[in-house]
């Protein structure tokens, strides 16, 4: 019976191991891979090559070419925007000072975004007081504004131009100019 075991089988499709390739009784065959296998190993070496020879033979567009049109994209819709949105001078603002809804806005607006920092009466706190009177950036409603767009990030206050709209944050530089006396 252990004679059979180590007979190999006449009918076995392992029947034709690689010459020389015997250890420990374990002989390698010679199977061939699946086709599959060769299409997608072949198919990224030709795809590898061509990408090579695409972006190393200067015909495709560089890492700093890509980036400047990246770049001059991003000012374009950021130019585009701007020219849409509403400018506002100082009258306009303070003209918001005497609109209730237009108060009421900005009061909701400065409870959701400012009030943390500012408090709820602009007395202060993490950020600076607005009834003190010491307005480091500017006590005027255009420097306000600004301060609201382009934030103060080195004193921990993000710019909020790309979060709120213009209007709001017209209407929340009124708000906040109310509270000084």
């Amino acid at each position: 019976m252990s004679e059979d075991k180590t007979q190999e089988n006449e009918n076995s499709p392992y029947d034709v191991p690689i010459s020389g390739h015997d250890y420990d009784g374990i002989q390698e065959l010679d199977n061939p891979l699946p086709g599959w296998w060769l299409y997608t190993f072949f198919g990224t070496m030709i795809f590898g090559f061509i990408y090579w020879v695409h972006y190393e033979s200067g015909s495709g567009p560089s890492n700093e070419e890509r980036l400047a049109a990246s770049l001059a994209l991003i000012q374009q819709q950021q130019a585009a925007t701007a020219a849409a949105a509403p400018g506002f001078d100082e009258a306009a603002i303070l003209a918001f000072m005497d609109s209730e809804e237009a108060m009421l806005r900005a009061a909701e607006q400065y409870n959701l975004r400012c009030a943390a920092c500012h408090g709820l009466g602009g007395e202060g706190g993490i950020g600076s007081s607005f009834v003190d009177g010491q307005w480091t950036h500017g006590e005027d409603v255009l420097s306000i504004l600004k301060v609201i767009q382009k934030g103060v990030l080195e004193k921990g206050m993000p710019a909020w131009e790309a979060m709120m709209g213009a209007q709001d944050m017209a209407e929340v530089a009124a708000y906040v100019k109310r509270f000084e006396k």
